[in-house]
Parts: structure tokens; sequence; C-alpha cells
């Protein structure tokens, strides 16, 4: 794995959702599509992977076959037996199993883009504010993924909706630390076929 120089005791997991239905994207698997090469979850496991965590959690669905991938050797798999709920229960399954951990990276597999210098940055603000909620921003606009101190484990393990995290951010504004960065990609996910045809374009 890559030094990139931040301490092993960050303490810090990563939960990596890739449990989507992928409903807008047609019949085709959206995260085994072709993304500049390579399939498109591949970028994202290759963004975390390469990143000193104390652990690395890929959530998929029943009848998933992506933690078979060699970029996923490193994640330990949580399986989602009610991923058709949305990304709320998907979080929720994989913090059962979060116990010792600090923080925890809330990340999304559909987005290939992030620059691993984000990630890092995000890291050291978690180890080094009060803020038990850090999250990038660019141009303005709040992006992903987002780190959740343990203050927000227990509201983390309840979600069952498709929000994600969104209400415990918005109920607990003052918690909240906005990173900006110099980084289109915390705001770009591909949902559609249109989605890589653009960025091929």
């Amino acid at each position: 794995m890559p030094d990139t120089g931040l301490n092993p005791a960050n303490n810090i997991a990563v939960i990596l959702i890739a449990a989507g239905a992928s409903r807008r994207f047609g019949v085709e698997d959206k995260l085994r599509a072709n993304y500049r090469g390579k399939q498109l979850i591949v970028h994202a496991l290759e963004i975390y992977r390469n990143v000193k965590l104390a652990r690395h959690i890929l959530v998929t669905r029943p009848d998933s076959d992506l933690h078979t991938l060699p970029e996923a050797e490193d994640f330990q798999q949580i399986i989602n037996q009610s991923a058709d709920k949305g990304m709320g229960a998907s979080i929720a399954a994989a913090m059962t199993d979060i116990k010792a951990q600090s923080h925890v990276i809330i990340a999304l597999a559909d987005m290939p883009d992030i620059q691993s210098q984000t990630i890092e940055a995000l890291l050291a603000a978690a180890n080094n504010t009060e803020h038990s909620i850090i999250m990038p921003v660019f141009d303005g606009k709040d992006g992903h993924p987002v780190i959740f101190g343990r203050a927000h484990f227990a509201a983390l393990a309840s979600l069952a909706a498709d929000k994600g995290g969104r209400d415990i951010i918005q109920q607990n504004p003052q918690s909240v630390l906005r990173l900006a960065v110099d980084d289109a990609g915390v705001r770009f996910d591909i949902d559609t076929p249109d989605d890589i045809q653009v960025t091929h374009a």
C-alpha cells in the first residue's frame, strides 16, 4: 500500500456504499460499467484502499460479486439484506460492525473522480478539530465523502431510509466543519449512461 504520509493511528474506518439498485442506469450494473478504462467501482476502491485507515468496509447487495474484484481484496464485505430500502439501510448495516473506531468515512462507490489529496485533507481535519462532522465543499456546495465522529455512530446505526447522513448533518449544524477543496470530484457522481458519455467527450 502506498505511503500517504498519514499516521496509521487515525483509527478511522471507511464505509464504501456499493449496494444501490442503479435503476436510473438501466439494465447494466452501473458499478461494472466502463469509466476511463476501468470498471466504475474500481476507481472508488482504489481511492480508499490507498489511504491508511483502520478498516476498509464494502457494503454490497445480496446478489453482488463486487467483493471478488482484486481491488476489493483489502475490504471487509458487509451484505445489506435490506439494500432496496436505500443508502441509510446500507450505512446502518455497516455500522453494526463498527466498534472501536473514532470516525467513519461514508463514501459512495459511484463517485470515481475524488482526488486522494482531498481524502487526506479530510482525514487531517478530522484528527485536528473539535467538530465531529467533516465534509468537503467545492464551489460553495457540499460534497462527499463525509466523515462522522463517534458522537454520531448511534444515529448512523439507526438510519433506515435513503437519506444517508443528511438528516444527521442538518440536525447538528454546530458540529459540521465544511472544508473547502479544489476538487470537482466531490460533487460528481454517475447516475445514468449519459454521465459516463459526457465525461468521455
